[in-house]
């Protein structure tokens, strides 16, 4: 009795589906060597176009990732599709050296997102210039902060020329909290 398989086989047998066949009535190449497993991936993946990087090491498929990513980033149309593209690999890298190692040391050094972007931005010609900058508020265009956000001159009083003194407040009942914080001059 047959089964439904070698029913269809023989069908398609009978009808001359399997007379055309490339390398009909030839040899099988090869067929009386002994190929390894690795071996039989590359010849089945030049063989068939495919990309040999998925069967790399972990740590050789991340270093030819990196060289390649230049080339990946100057496609992307957007500079948030940079910093995506480069968050991805980096995020791909440190699971990589989270993970126990295969094969030869990962020696990858992440990619610098600011880095990458500004490359990205010389690659792409330049922006027209936007028509009217925004004017800056009015209440804030000449007001100084205290104290003063960056290093310099202007961190220590002293250096400033201005000394804050101590805080004088007057307390009552029936005055409320009225304080005062008398600024003067060093010197």
């Amino acid at each position: 009795m047959e089964d439904w398989i070698g029913q269809h086989i023989r069908r398609a047998h009978e009808q001359g589906a399997f007379d055309d066949l490339p390398g009909a009535g030839k040899p099988i190449p090869d067929l009386d060597k002994s190929w390894s497993a690795d071996e039989w991936v590359v010849r089945w993946a030049k063989r068939e176009g495919a990309d040999l990087t998925l069967a790399l090491p972990p740590a050789l498929a991340l270093r030819k990732e990196r060289q390649e990513l230049p080339d990946v980033l100057a496609s992307r149309k957007s500079e948030q599709a940079v910093r995506d593209s480069v968050d991805a690999f980096n995020e791909r890298l440190r699971q990589a050296y989270r993970r126990p190692q295969e094969g030869p040391p990962l020696t990858v050094a992440p990619v610098d997102v600011e880095q990458a972007v500004q490359r990205w931005r010389t690659t792409r010609p330049a922006a027209p210039p936007d028509p009217t900058p925004a004017p800056a508020p009015a209440d804030q265009r000449n007001r100084r902060r205290w104290p003063p956000a960056s290093g310099g001159a202007d961190a220590d009083p002293h250096r400033s020329g201005l000394v804050p003194q101590p805080t004088v407040c007057a307390t009552g009942p029936g005055t409320g909290l009225d304080c005062a914080v008398n600024v003067i001059e060093a010197g």
